[in-house]
């Protein structure tokens, strides 16, 4: 522990579980030369408003250390005076644990404990039972609180990373280095088997409003892009996410391990849906075995309970000094307080589309910013009036709408007065869409907008005519480029 004294000067105090609060007042006063029994330990707090609360703990109080917050101070407090114990320098070093840049500050072995940690706790708690109430009978939320709390939590996660990189309107360096800490955390969560966050980070991390940033991506070192490109890897769909499921099996002989959770519910879900619970009037017992050995998997990997003395640190709590031991407690303390204060339900974080507008905040679309936007929307409009854009998502319709396009946006530069022009239609004949030419007659004088109306009639002999329409852009296009 470190224990202060009015004016903010302070000792480390080495303490055991069983230690006491008397047992802290004779080592200080021993330290310092005082009285014993002149003086108490006060536990001195600070909310997120700035508000102080001051509390005087009784000698008898043990377990010491699960007692220390981040935000709050052990003070040695002389009973015969009235004094100021929190000077205001402070106060403000513990109000600048809830700024929004206390995430680059954390140490990201200590994050990826606290989330490794929780994580567990939490995937421990659902019970076999709660799996069936939540395929049998979905409706009944109550059936499945654990359940539905370990769910939440995994959204929770994925939307704090959005969150935390897109705070940073400011600094494209800022939310690059948001980026590279994030990648660290994923990296430390696959070597302790918690395959759940890591899955809500790299969710989050290609979520929309963060892999838009391009900006603040190429600040990224090439070395965490590679890193990044492996944890993505993972979640590659192909062959029921095989290479997910893989690294799962090798995992699953060294546990304990959390699963990525969504996937493991789809598993269950298709085995449940996929298979009658009765067949002909009978109870189907081979799908209840085959659901009981799969809950009995599961449950291997959380019946052995992580190490926290060991667990993402390189060396062992024997090897530490008073000092090292300290200064990790206080790592462990800051990564738990800030993630209660984030995915506990401290904070509230943006929804979806808060969090869009924070990410246009960070770097504008370029298509809206571009200086000649003006010019490119009367191109736009003459080329959206002249095609009908196919609802099929098909390479070949895109083509020929792009075509268009470059054909609608050239003409008015180059003053081309007749245009044959093709037009998308779309025919649902074979389920295919076919494509016509119509010839347009434009006596539109140079530099006309495309976007006034252009009465045009049908070529004879070439109404509903099949033809192949990348080859007539191509006959329009090549003698104006």
């Amino acid at each position: 522990l470190r224990v202060f004294r009015p004016g903010d000067s302070s000792k480390l105090v080495a303490v055991s579980r069983k230690s006491s609060v008397q047992d802290v007042i004779i080592f200080m006063t021993t330290h310092y030369n005082l009285s014993a029994p002149e003086y108490s330990i006060c536990l001195v707090s600070v909310d997120g408003n700035g508000v102080v609360k001051q509390t005087m703990l009784p000698e008898s109080l043990t377990n010491l250390h699960s007692r220390v917050r981040v935000n709050a101070r052990f003070y040695l407090k002389c009973n015969q005076k009235m004094e100021v114990l929190l000077s205001d320098d402070g106060k403000h070093e513990v109000m600048a644990k809830y700024a929004r840049g206390f995430f680059f500050s954390l140490e990201a072995s200590a994050v990826a404990r606290e989330l490794t940690v929780t994580n567990h706790d939490l995937y421990g708690r659902i019970t076999p039972l709660e799996y069936i109430n939540f395929l049998w009978n979905p409706e009944v939320h109550d059936e499945y609180i654990n359940l539905q709390c370990f769910t939440d939590r995994f959204n929770a996660e994925v939307a704090w990373v959005v969150d935390e990189v897109c705070a940073h309107t400011d600094s494209s360096k800022k939310r690059a280095d948001a980026i590279k800490k994030f990648i660290k955390i994923a990296r430390l969560c696959f070597q302790a088997n918690n395959f759940n966050t890591l899955f809500a980070i790299v969710s989050g991390l290609a979520a929309t409003p963060v892999s838009r940033l391009k900006q603040s991506w190429e600040r990224l070192p090439s070395k965490y892009t590679e890193y990044y490109a492996q944890l993505e890897s993972l979640m590659d769909p192909s062959r029921n996410m095989a290479k997910y499921r893989h690294a799962l099996e090798k995992a699953s002989a060294n546990p304990p391990l959390i699963p990525f959770f969504p996937l493991l519910m789809k598993d269950l879900s298709f085995l449940h849906e996929g298979n009658d619970s009765k067949s002909e009037g009978l109870v189907n017992f081979d799908k209840l075995r085959t659901f009981a050995k799969r809950l009995k998997d599961m449950r291997n990997g959380y019946r052995i309970q992580y190490n926290e003395n060991t667990l993402l640190w390189r060396k062992g709590p024997t090897n530490l000094g008073v000092k090292s031991s300290w200064q990790r407690a206080e790592m462990v303390r800051e990564a738990r307080f800030y993630l209660e204060h984030t995915i506990g339900g401290g904070a509230d974080i943006p929804d979806r589309d808060q969090q869009m507008k924070q990410s246009y905040a960070c770097e504008p679309s370029a298509r809206l910013s571009a200086p000649n936007e003006s010019r490119v929307r009367s191109y736009s409009a003459g080329a959206k009036s002249n095609c009908a854009i196919l609802r099929s998502q098909s390479t070949l319709g895109f083509a020929v709408c792009l075509a268009d396009g470059l054909i609608s946006a050239v003409v008015p530069l180059l003053g081309v007065q007749a245009l044959t022009q093709c037009v998308c239609t779309e025919s649902r004949t074979q389920g295919q869409p076919a494509m016509r030419v119509q010839n347009l007659q434009s006596n539109q004088r140079l530099g006309a907008s495309l976007s006034e109306p252009v009465d045009a009639a049908p070529a004879p002999g070439m109404s509903g005519t099949p033809v192949t329409p990348w080859k007539a852009r191509v006959a329009l296009l090549a003698p104006l480029l």
